[in-house]
C-alpha cells in the first residue's frame, strides 16, 4: 500500500487525525522509514517523546522481559516496579521531598496537579463541585498547551492553536511570556498585582508548542520566590523539556528552581511505555484530602519497569551530555549557514536539542509562506520537522542519540532550500 493509499482509507475511518502525507512503517535510531520505503531523518521525535531514539533493542529485549513477568496489575495493588520507579523520581531532586501521583500522560498528570491545588486554593466555606473555586483562577502563558483533556483543552490557545473550544472547568487567565530581556521581578509583581485572583500558575518553563521561547535564566528563580509571597501555587508542566530535551534532566534543574510541583512525560519514557507523573512537593500532598488520583492503565508494572530502564540508558550512555553537546554544534552550525544562505530576517532559538526557526518577512511579520515552502522541501528530501501550534515557528526536536552526521544532514537539506534559489 502506497503512503497515499494508507493516508486516505486511514482519513476515511479516523477523519481529520492523519494529516501527514508520508506515512510510518518502522523507525531505527533517528530514521523513519515509510510504507514505500523512503528514509527519512526525524526531527520531530514524534513531538519530543523518542528521546532515546527508535527501535532500541536493548529496551525492547527488556520490554519482552517484562511482559513475561507482569504486564498489567491492579491499580490498587502496590508493585515492586512502581516503587522503584517513584524512587527514581523522587531521586533526581535529593534536595526537595516531593510525592508522586500516578498518571497515563501529559495531559492526566497536569490534570491531576490542577486537582490537588485547585482545592488547596479554594476560599470558598463550602468546597463543593458547584463552587467553581470563585477567587481562585488559573494562570498559564499565552500560546502554551498542557494537553488534550477537557480541563487543559480550556486553559488552551484555542483560536491560535485551531484547537476545539470546550467549557473551561477552571477560570483561567492567560499572560504574554516574559521576553528575552525582560525585567523578572517586575513581570511577576505586575503580573499579579493585575491578577491578584490567580492563585494556581501552570507553566511550560520554556515555552514549547508556542515556538521555543526561553525567558531570562534567572527568571524562574524569581518568579518561583514571588509565587510563595503570594500565595501562588507554580506547576511547571515539564512534559516537553523534561528527561534530557533541554540537556539536563529537567528545566527546574537546569533554572535550580523548585516549584511546587512538576509534570513529566513523552521523554520520561521515551515512547518505550505509556506513563506520565506528578511531583507534587510533600506538604501539599499531606494536606489534599482526597485519594490518590489514578487511571485503570497508570503504572502498570510493565510500564514502570520500562521507565526505570530507560532512566538506566539514560544516565549510562550520557544522554543529557549528548543533547547538550550535539544541540550547541546543531545550533551554531545551522545559524552559521543560514546566515549565509538566508537574505531574510531570521531567528534561531534553542537550548540543547530543542530548536525553533522563525523567517520574517520585509515588514517584520513571519513569513508563513516561506516556512510552509521549507517544510515541504524538507520532507521531499527527507527530513521531517515539525511547526508550533500557530505555525509561525518551525520547530526541531531530534532524538537526543542524534550525532554530529545527522546534524550536518539536517543542516545540509534545510539550507538547501535556500542554496537552489
Amino acid at each position: 500500500m502506497t503512503d497515499i493509499e494508507l493516508r486516505k482509507k486511514l482519513k476515511d475511518n479516523v477523519g481529520l487525525a492523519y494529516y501527514w502525507p508520508k506515512s510510518f512503517k518502522k523507525a531505527k535510531g533517528y530514521t523513519i522509514t515509510t510504507c514505500e520505503g523512503e528514509e527519512l531523518l526525524d526531527f520531530t521525535s514524534g513531538w519530543g517523546v523518542s528521546n532515546l531514539g527508535w527501535g532500541n533493542s536493548e529496551i525492547i529485549e527488556f520490554q519482552k522481559e517484562q511482559v513475561e513477568r507482569s504486564s498489567y496489575a491492579p491499580p490498587w495493588c502496590p508493585t515492586e516496579e512502581a516503587l522503584a520507579l517513584s524512587e527514581r523520581l523522587i531521586g533526581l531532586f535529593p534536595d526537595t521531598k516531593y510525592k508522586c501521583i500516578r498518571a497515563t500522560g501529559g495531559a492526566n498528570a497536569v490534570e491531576s496537579a490542577l486537582s490537588v491545588f485547585s482545592n488547596l486554593a479554594c476560599s470558598c466555606k463550602e468546597q463543593t463541585p458547584f463552587c467553581g473555586f470563585q477567587n481562585c483562577d488559573i494562570g498559564t502563558f499565552n500560546r502554551s498547551y498542557h494537553g488534550w483533556s477537557q480541563a487543559t483543552l480550556g486553559m488552551s490557545e484555542h483560536h491560535t492553536f485551531n484547537l476545539p473550544r470546550v467549557k473551561s472547568f477552571y477560570r483561567s487567565i492567560a499572560v504574554d511570556f516574559p521576553k528575552e530581556n525582560e525585567d523578572s521581578l517586575a513581570y511577576a509583581n505586575k503580573l499579579f498585582d493585575e491578577h491578584p485572583s490567580i492563585k494556581v500558575f501552570v507553566a511550560e518553563p520554556i515555552l514549547g508548542s508556542g515556538g521555543v521561547f526561553i525567558p531570562p535564566k534567572n527568571f524562574w528563580s524569581i518568579f518561583s520566590k514571588i509565587c510563595k509571597e503570594r500565595g501562588v501555587y507554580l506547576i511547571f508542566d515539564e512534559t516537553l523539556t523534561g528527561f534530557g530535551r533541554i540537556g539536563h534532566p529537567s528545566a527546574c534543574h537546569y533554572f535550580d528552581v523548585r516549584p511546587d510541583a512538576i509534570v513529566f512525560a513523552k521523554g520520561l519514557t521515551s515512547g518505550y511505555a505509556i506513563l506520565g507523573a506528578t511531583l507534587v512537593k510533600e506538604e501539599y500532598v499531606l494536606k489534599n484530602k482526597t485519594s490518590d488520583v489514578t487511571a485503570t492503565f497508570a503504572w502498570t508494572p510493565y510500564a514502570c519497569a520500562v521507565t526505570s530502564k530507560v532512566f538506566d540508558i539514560f544516565h549510562r550512555d550520557k544522554i543529557f551530555q549528548n543533547s547538550n553537546l550535539i544541540g550547541e554544534y546543531l545550533y551554531q552550525n545551522l545559524a552559521r549557514e543560514l546566515s549565509c544562505c538566508l537574505n531574510k530576517r531570521f531567528d534561531l532559538r534553542g537550548i540543547g536539542l530543542m530548536l525553533g526557526l522563525s523567517i520574517y518577512t520585509d515588514a517584520g511579520e513571519p513569513d508563513l509562506f516561506t516556512m510552509g515552502k521549507l517544510g515541504f522541501y524538507c520532507s521531499k528530501q527527507g527530513l521531517m520537522l515539525t511547526t508550533s501550534g500557530d505555525n509561525r515557528t518551525i520547530i526541531m526536536l531530534p532524538p537526543l542519540i542524534l550525532d554530529k552526521a545527522g546534524a550536518d544532514k539536517a543542516i545540509e537539506i534545510l539550507c538547501g532550500y535556500f542554496k537552489q534559489k
